[in-house]
């Protein structure tokens, strides 16, 4: 989702002309690093400390477009930024999408290759995934390329705050920890979630979203379903079917991958189905249930999906659970 810029009414007198006075850095409060919970994070009860900070601009979201807004307008001289993010710096495609997905796939393409190899005349007798290694390998990627460092935002004069921050006005915002942010101007970058669809029996219970695909297993599956045959569904289909997963792609539309070209995805049906992933596309799924060691899908008249795990690849939604939009002056469209 695009941010939202929320502009204050303009004051009697130029606010340029009063000086801006020193900046108080405020504490890094670093969490887990890892910690996959934070999808559905409930948001703590905030605690009144009577401290208030003023800036000129404050960015809600640390992902890649509010990082992007705070470091361009940090290079600002006479801007007075701030940003918070409850979660990793870096955001979604750093921390648990983009970034790790390909890491992952990388090693599942070689992981092929090797099986594939008698094809090219090299014999390789036998090819194991440790997948603790390769998970290892994700994390030291992550963490170079992102993380909890605040210290390029810090050295450019941004305050960072590693908090919930919550929209209750035009131009003020109050923290978990009671203390109350009021900016000149406020950039909504929060991004979004994953959207889970109303299928009876999901609703609270342990499916995978891509967060626990990338952070939750400390061993690849015996089985995975997946609810979503666009690119996420897709990719993670792949990725662990080379990892040794049986692999069962559940598909409402008429084909796979629907939003993108129609003989491109054609083409992918064959070579998926050749690496053994199932494919139902067409389909129905009438109630979905876990009883504590895997799942079962029902998707027709006595006719079922089994799977160690599940995972939930149907789109996303904007992300602005908890921020009062009403009092901010924030309207929205069909698509949030």
């Amino acid at each position: 989702m695009a941010p939202r810029l929320l502009r204050r009414q303009p004051r009697t007198a130029d606010r340029r002309e009063t000086p801006v006075r020193p900046r108080r850095r405020l504490p890094v409060r670093a969490e887990h690093p890892h910690d996959a919970a934070g999808l559905n994070h409930r948001r703590p009860a905030s605690r009144d400390t009577g401290r208030m900070e003023r800036f000129d601009v404050f960015v809600i979201g640390g992902g890649g477009t509010g990082s992007e807004v705070a470091f361009r307008l940090g290079h600002q001289s006479g801007l007075r930024v701030g940003m918070a993010e409850r979660d990793r710096l870096g955001g979604e495609c750093n921390n648990y999408g983009c970034v790790p997905t390909k890491v992952m796939l990388r090693s599942a393409k070689i992981a092929a290759l090797a099986r594939d190899a008698e094809r090219f005349g090299v014999h390789i007798p036998t090819v194991e995934v440790d997948f603790g290694a390769v998970m290892d390998r994700v994390r030291a990627v992550i963490e170079a390329s992102s993380g909890e460092e605040a210290g390029p935002f810090e050295d450019l004069g941004i305050t960072v705050l590693k908090d919930d921050a919550r929209l209750v006005g035009p131009d003020e915002i109050e923290m978990a920890d009671g203390t109350r942010i009021v900016a000149d101007r406020i950039v909504l970058a929060t991004g979004t979630v994953p959207q889970t669809p109303p299928i009876p029996g999901l609703e609270g219970a342990p499916f995978w979203t891509n967060r626990e695909a990338i952070w939750s297993p400390t061993a690849a599956p015996s089985s995975l379903a997946i609810i979503g045959a666009g690119a996420v569904g897709i990719e993670f289909a792949q990725l662990y079917a080379r990892f040794g997963t049986r692999v069962t792609v559940l598909e409402v539309a008429p084909r796979i991958l629907p939003n993108e070209d129609e003989a491109a995805a054609a083409a992918f049906v064959p070579a998926l189905e050749a690496e053994g992933i199932e494919l139902h596309v067409s389909v129905t799924i009438r109630r979905a249930s876990h009883d504590g060691h895997g799942w079962r899908l029902e998707i027709g008249d006595g006719e079922a999906v089994r799977a160690d795990e599940l995972l939930v690849a149907a789109g996303r939604t904007p992300n602005l659970d908890g921020h009062d939009l009403v009092a901010a002056g924030v309207s929205l469209d069909d698509e949030g």
